[in-house]
């Protein structure tokens, strides 16, 4: 169910990265309405319709975060999400273009990790998720930490929810990388909590 989720959400994104390569495609009809504007000298409405384009435009086109396609566009999306929250995504990532991951596997290690800081940073006086994605000697490190109120519990290396129908995103990324014969390793140290993932980029 994981995996299918994930794969919705990438067709989502790639969806709207689509829609924002047509729209930049027909600014062109854009200017040429913003010229016949400007002929009448309605400054009025020439400043509403930039507002407007800008809106859409922002609506729909993803930030750029690293050349990797799916990472970019999971950032982008939770950007937007944090962003109405309040809180800051901060992000160092300095990744190839192209990875010998699945895509869905991917993108349910990083939704759940980035879900979950999200939702910890929410009632938090510093409002941050800092996102940090490297690829060292052939291995991807995910890292993503963020503040959170009151204490975590810990099972067998991972945090435990009191939550009906939560601490499942932790249990799937620790499932996902054991499939890789990655590592994992979750903690918390000064109401910081960080999620650690190192996945091989060869077959080991």
């Amino acid at each position: 169910m994981q995996l299918t989720h994930a794969a919705i959400d990438l067709n989502h994104m790639r969806t709207m990265q689509t829609q924002a390569a047509s729209y930049r495609h027909d600014m062109r009809h854009h200017f040429t309405y913003l010229q016949a504007l400007a002929g009448t000298g309605n400054l009025d409405k020439i400043q509403e319709y930039i507002q407007t384009a800008q809106s859409d435009l922002d609506a729909i086109t993803p930030k750029r975060f690293c050349s990797n396609e799916l990472i970019n566009l999971l950032l982008s999306a939770y950007d937007t999400k944090a962003e109405s929250e309040g809180i800051s995504l901060l992000v160092q990532a300095s990744i190839p273009a192209e990875l010998p991951l699945s895509d869905t596997k991917l993108c349910a290690i990083l939704s759940n990790a980035l879900e979950n800081a999200l939702h910890a940073s929410i009632d938090t006086e510093e409002k941050f998720i800092q996102v940090q994605l490297a690829e060292r000697n052939q291995t991807l490190l995910i890292q993503i930490s963020n503040p959170f109120i009151g204490t975590v519990a810990f099972q067998n290396g991972l945090p435990v929810s009191t939550q009906a129908g939560h601490g499942f995103g932790t249990k799937n990324i620790a499932a996902i990388t054991d499939s890789y014969h990655g590592q994992f390793q979750f903690f918390a140290k000064d109401e910081i909590f960080t999620v650690r993932v190192l996945l091989p980029l060869v077959e080991t």
